[in-house]
């Protein structure tokens, strides 16, 4: 090697370690800090907005699943009542339709103009 080459390596050398001084002892700008917490709110922004969303998405199901739950339930109570009630219903209905072809009503009409002149109310058994 010549010593022009040595001399140009020894520079080198030289100049890497200045570099890695000045890199170790420069503090960071306000502009650079300000860019990585600008970088650090990004990411928890996007990070706290996929948790929003994420609970939103659990809660809709959680909801439905309650929702649908209850009116399950509900449906099944209904019909249990319902088969318990039915012989219950059935003979009232049929009393009641029983009693009603048995009993006489008292039926009115509205009064012609010659029932009116006569003054006597008209009732049909």
């Amino acid at each position: 090697m010549s010593e022009a080459q040595t001399q140009l390596d020894a520079l080198h050398a030289r100049i890497t370690k200045l570099e890695e001084l000045i890199e170790s002892q420069v503090t960071p700008r306000f502009d650079d800090v300000q860019d990585e917490h600008k970088l650090l709110a990004a990411r928890m922004n996007e990070y706290q907005g996929r948790v929003e969303e994420r609970v939103r998405e659990l809660a809709d199901r959680a909801t439905h699943e309650l929702y649908e739950t209850l009116v399950n339930q509900g449906i099944e109570t209904y019909g249990r009542l319902l088969d318990q009630f039915r012989p219950e219903i059935r003979k009232i209905a049929t009393q009641e339709f029983v009693t009603g072809l048995t009993k006489k009503v008292l039926v009115t009409r509205t009064a012609s103009q010659a029932d009116l002149k006569e003054g006597v109310p008209v009732f049909v058994l």
